[in-house]
C-alpha cells in the first residue's frame, strides 16, 4: 500500500414511495483517505455526503382520514400488519 490512498465515491438512488414515506431521488458524493504512518499503523477519514442533491423524506401520520389507525413500519391496519411483527 502507498503512504497515502484517496477515493472519491458516488452514490445515486430513485424514488421511494409508500403509505407511510416518499423520499425523493438522491445523489451524492463523500471522500475516504488513508494514510499510511507505519506497517502497523493506518490512519482512515472517511467523509460522507459531502455534496448531497435531493433524498428528502416526508414521513405520512400513521392514520387515515378517518382516525383508523395502522402500523407505521408495514403500512397495513393494524389486524393485518400482526403477522409482520415480533
Amino acid at each position: 500500500m502507498r503512504r497515502l490512498r484517496l477515493s472519491v465515491f458516488f452514490g445515486i438512488t430513485v424514488i421511494f414511495a409508500s403509505r407511510t414515506l416518499q423520499a425523493r431521488p438522491y445523489a451524492g458524493a463523500g471522500l475516504s483517505a488513508l494514510w499510511r504512518k507505519t506497517d502497523r499503523l493506518i490512519i482512515g477519514f472517511h467523509l460522507q455526503d459531502a455534496l448531497k442533491i435531493g433524498g428528502d423524506v416526508t414521513e405520512m401520520p400513521c392514520h387515515v382520514g378517518f382516525r383508523r389507525a395502522f402500523h407505521c413500519g408495514t403500512g397495513l391496519p393494524g389486524r393485518d400488519a400482526r403477522p409482520y411483527l415480533r
